[in-house]
């Protein structure tokens, strides 16, 4: 483990000190299962709405008249 100023003091080096990451990732062990979860989710959505008979084409509002001054 190498750090500027962690340890204060006498410090005794015995053995091996070497410090590994992890084997997985934390956030992508946490974000893998959440994209996936997107994916279902949005899926599940496409078919509900083509069973609904609503298409899935992005609809736009009506348009705001805006008077000129």
């Amino acid at each position: 483990m190498h750090a500027l100023e962690a340890v204060r003091g006498e410090v005794g080096h015995e053995g091996l000190n070497d410090v590994s990451l992890p084997p997985l990732n934390l956030l992508g062990a946490i974000g893998v299962p959440l994209i996936l979860l997107a994916l279902v989710l949005e899926l599940a959505h496409v078919i509900r709405l083509r069973r609904s008979g609503t298409s899935a084409r992005r609809r736009m509002p009506p348009a705001v008249a805006v008077s000129a001054s």
